[in-house]
């Protein structure tokens, strides 16, 4: 338990970099984004897939970068599309392997720097376009508070409480009642955040985004055990104490963001 909360210290320098937000953020998000790709790349190389990083880090960081004019921009799905067809187009010059390394390369890239972008885009929201409420563009404080406050209470609930299997086949130490801990505990956390900071009679959406954010964050952590089970690996790294790499601890992160950032898009901007 000592180990999980040191490691949960690791998050405070994105913390700083949130706070500080613009070109903070996006190089913070683009050395997160570095790391994280090549853990990934890593695990996939010791059951024989090549990730092709020559494609992934380049087309990584551009969407990184480009997500500040936001997601909808041509120029962010262009990158993603060129992304893509450049990674298949790599299947004719790969001996080993060649459509398993296109197709982990082509996840990488979704799965990581795609999915990251959401938190760049949320915090560049021009709040000219914000009805109701300028503060809307705090939002991107629930990606990881929702992500972070379900996984601790998650952890927390199950160790106290846990006793049914959520996915035994997948990680057979999470349970029912740690889910459901986790979701109580997002939503109480965003719905103090927002009716303190953001706008005290939008407690419904605290409610929402914090039960839709835990159960987002609970499916990123499964889906990264998943990977992990297959690869047969435990973690993704070791750079982190007791939570391995930066992909191990970002992997609900990356679940929730999307979540927040179309939440807000979608009932919010004009």
């Amino acid at each position: 338990m000592k180990t999980r909360i040191l490691s949960g210290l690791a998050m405070v320098p994105l913390v700083a970099l949130i706070y500080l937000g613009d070109l903070y953020l996006t190089i913070g998000a683009m050395v997160i984004c570095a790391v994280a790709m090549s853990e990934f790349k890593k695990a996939f190389s010791k059951v024989g897939i090549k990730v092709i990083d020559i494609i992934t880090f380049p087309i990584g960081l551009m969407m990184l970068k480009i997500a500040e004019d936001g997601l909808g921009h041509l120029e962010f799905n262009a990158v993603i599309a060129l992304g893509v067809v450049v990674t298949l187009l790599s299947m004719l010059f790969i001996k080993e392997k060649p459509v398993e390394s296109s197709v982990v390369t082509i996840l990488t890239i979704v799965y990581i720097p795609f999915l990251l972008s959401h938190i760049i885009a949320i915090s560049n929201i021009n709040v000219d376009f914000i009805m109701l409420n300028p503060n809307m563009n705090l939002m991107i404080w629930l990606v990881f508070i929702t992500a972070l406050g379900s996984d601790t209470f998650a952890y927390f609930t199950g160790y106290l409480f846990g006793k049914h299997k959520l996915c035994p086949n997948i990680s057979p130490k999470k349970t029912i009642e740690g889910a459901i801990g986790g979701i109580v505990g997002s939503v109480i956390l965003s719905t103090i955040f927002i009716y303190f900071v953001v706008n005290p009679d939008w407690i419904i959406h605290g409610v929402i985004l914090g039960a839709l954010g835990a159960v987002a964050g609970q499916m990123g952590d499964l889906v990264a055990s998943m990977f992990k089970r297959r690869l047969e690996i435990k973690d993704y790294g070791s750079l982190i104490p007791g939570h391995g790499g930066v992909l191990d601890r970002i992997d609900s992160i990356l679940f929730t963001a999307p979540v927040v950032y179309w939440y807000v898009m979608l009932l919010f901007v004009k």
